[in-house]
């Protein structure tokens, strides 16, 4: 196993505790075909869904049926991705990467990983799903509203009125 995908390998690790799971991938990427054949590799391709480039309207609907957000980015800016998922009220696991630490308060909308290994990302996995009446989406959605496009620019346009009043 050359190639290697922090997000498979966790999702593994979770799945040998939670058979059920079922881990959705949406979107179109250069890394596809590995990530396919690891999944394979690891014998999870069975519980791996390959969706494909789809609309922001589907993926809205698929947030809104899903669980979790699992993110285990080793580069990040400002993950819009993962406001996304939280404006649906999805809990998050993430690696604490870019801005995720300004977005995921631990334990209240979501876990940050801050080992980034597959045991613990699998275990953060199990946890989130093991306790749904922590993660509740009203108040995870609320969580990322200082995000909102309104509430972010608000500041700018106050200071550019008041530039201009002057």
């Amino acid at each position: 196993m050359l190639f290697r995908s922090l997000l498979l390998e966790s999702f593994a690790v979770a799945l040998r505790r939670r058979p059920e799971l079922v881990l959705l991938l949406a979107g179109r990427g250069s890394l596809e075909g590995r990530m396919r054949e690891l999944a394979g590799e690891l014998d999870i391709e069975s519980r791996v869904h390959f969706l494909g480039q789809r609309s922001r309207e589907y993926i809205a609907r698929l947030a809104n049926i899903s669980s979790l957000f699992l993110m285990t980015s080793s580069f990040e800016g400002m993950p819009i991705a993962l406001l996304e998922a939280m404006a649906c009220g999805l809990p998050a696991v993430t690696t604490i990467v870019g801005e995720t630490g300004l977005i995921v308060s631990d334990g209240e909308n979501g876990r940050l990983v801050k080992e980034a290994s597959k045991e613990a990302i699998g275990e953060a996995i199990i946890e989130v799903l093991s306790s749904p009446e922590l993660y509740e989406r009203e108040k995870i959605a609320a969580s990322i509203q200082p995000y909102y496009i309104d509430a972010a620019l608000a500041p700018l346009y106050r200071m550019h009125q008041e530039i201009s009043h002057d």
